[in-house]
Order: C-alpha cells, then sequence, then structure tokens
C-alpha cells in the first residue's frame, strides 16, 4: 500500500518474470532483526496477477538493501542471518535518471532504453524508448556493465551521455537529482 510511504513515483522495472509495474518510495524506517534502517526504498506492485500480485505483502524490499550486508541462510534451523558489510551505511538511493535500460547482444553490454519515466531528467532531454545508450561520461558504455551505469544513475550530479537513434548520434547532458 503505497499510503506506507510519503512520495512515490512510478516503478517500471523488467525481470525474469516480465514486466513490472507499480510505484516505488520511501517509508519511514524498516527493523531486520536488531538493525534499523532509515528511509529505505519499497516497491508497491500493481499487478493483479503473478508473482508481484499478492495480499499479503504491503510492498517489497531488494537488493538494493540486502546486498548491505552479509547474508546467510541456514536451512537446518529455518533462518536468515544477517551480518552488516561495508556498504552496511551508504545511501539507499534510486534512479536518478529515469531511464530503464536492457542489456543486449551476446555480452549483455548493448544498452538499449526500453523505458522512460516521465517526467524525468533523461525524458526531458529527449531519451526515448529504442535509443541505445553510447557513451556515459566519456566512457563507451560497452566498457560497462549494466550494474556500473545503474550505480552511477544513483548520484547527483552533472552526467554526460550519448545516444543513438536511426544512425545518428545525440551528445547530453544530464543533471541528476534524488526523485525520492
Amino acid at each position: 500500500m503505497e499510503e506506507l510511504a510519503g512520495a512515490t513515483i512510478p516503478l517500471m522495472g523488467l525481470g525474469a518474470g516480465g514486466v513490472t509495474e507499480g510505484a516505488v518510495g520511501r517509508i519511514e524506517e524498516l527493523a531486520l532483526g536488531s538493525f534499523r534502517v532509515a528511509a529505505p526504498l519499497a516497491v508497491f506492485s500493481s499487478a493483479t496477477g503473478g508473482a508481484h500480485a499478492s495480499a499479503e505483502a504491503e510492498g517489497t524490499i531488494g537488493g538494493g538493501l540486502l546486498r548491505r550486508f552479509l547474508v546467510v541462510l541456514d536451512y537446518g534451523c529455518a533462518r536468515i542471518l544477517l551480518e552488516p558489510n561495508a556498504a552496511f551505511a551508504e545511501p539507499l538511493e534510486y534512479d536518478m535518471s529515469g531511464l530503464r535500460l536492457l542489456g543486449e547482444g551476446a555480452d549483455h553490454r548493448t544498452f538499449r532504453v526500453f523505458g522512460v519515466a516521465e517526467p524525468s531528467v533523461a525524458f526531458a532531454a529527449g531519451i526515448r524508448a529504442g535509443d541505445v545508450l553510447a557513451i556515459l561520461d566519456g566512457r563507451p558504455a560497452a566498457e560497462l556493465t549494466l550494474t556500473e551505469i545503474r550505480a552511477r544513475f544513483r548520484r547527483e550530479g552533472a552526467c554526460s551521455a550519448t545516444v543513438e537513434r536511426g544512425g545518428e548520434r545525440f551528445e547530453l547532458g544530464l543533471e541528476l537529482r534524488r526523485r525520492l
């Protein structure tokens, strides 16, 4: 229920189960055992069927939060052990660009835009679904991983991008800022 969060923005994700739609926002606090996490991100699915539709769950947290822990699944005792790691104190940020990218090709190093949030800095800059990210901050996108690109889009500040569309290249400046 989005009422648990303050402001939310539309979510458009793509995973093994297909496209996920809903909203993403920040909840006040999350308790994981003895650990307290202030203002974590939560996803509120609008799915009416499939894996993301649930009457029991108000929202979900994901790998962005769990990567801050060493996670041990103790099947014998039916428990999960969490130990904070070096990433525990890092800020929990959401994409600031508005881009949804998909890694294509044999090496997954061709990054095609499959969606652009409206409004967002990417939309305002003229990036559209189907564009290919060619250069990010002066580096060929093919030298980066999708994880590295997503990490860059979670940091505020000026960012340069070159996209390809219909055989043409467009150099763009994006001023990334928090949307949540």
